[in-house]
């Protein structure tokens, strides 16, 4: 899970080829930051807390459906950042 401020004078936390190696063996980003290109390169784009997942294929970093056996799953999300508290809220609401 993704949730660092960046600026494009830091590096990424990698680099959109590295995703196509055997030894790139992540398979599911959380970024909550929401920085299309920014920490997370293979962030393509922001999507909806009803539909919070994508698939980016490993060797062209094209968006897929997600779950696909040869891409990465993202979730990628702008307003995440509030969403977690509310959730977390209401868990600890019904407990």
């Amino acid at each position: 899970m993704n949730g660092i401020y960046w600026d494009k004078r830091a590096p990424r936390l990698f680099e959109n080829g590295d995703v196509a190696a055997d030894t790139f063996i992540i398979k599911t980003i959380a970024d909550i930051t929401d920085d299309a290109g920014g920490s997370v390169p293979i962030n393509l784009g922001d999507q909806t807390i009803e539909d919070p997942i994508y698939g980016v294929d490993r060797t062209t970093i094209a968006k897929t459906a997600p779950f696909l056996e040869h891409s990465i799953d993202v979730m990628a999300v702008g307003n995440l950042p509030n969403e977690l508290p509310r959730d977390a809220s209401r868990y600890f609401e019904s407990s």
